[in-house]
């Protein structure tokens, strides 16, 4: 994978956080861009299976 995906991913990752996204460790957006599956796992622990897909099925 090229830097420039990695950075257009991590890019696209601070606009998850909207105006806050400037304060967002670095560290913290590597990490959510290379373990998507466990980030999304624990949004699903946290929030509930029905949430999450109740969000996603918004905005397909």
């Amino acid at each position: 994978m090229s830097n420039s995906t990695k950075k257009t991913r991590e890019e696209s990752l601070v606009s998850l956080f909207g105006p806050s996204g400037t304060e967002v460790p670095t560290e913290s957006l590597t990490y959510i861009r290379k373990n998507p599956k466990r980030f999304v796992k624990k949004l699903t622990e946290i929030y509930g299976l029905n949430s999450v897909v109740k969000w996603v099925g918004e905005s397909v």
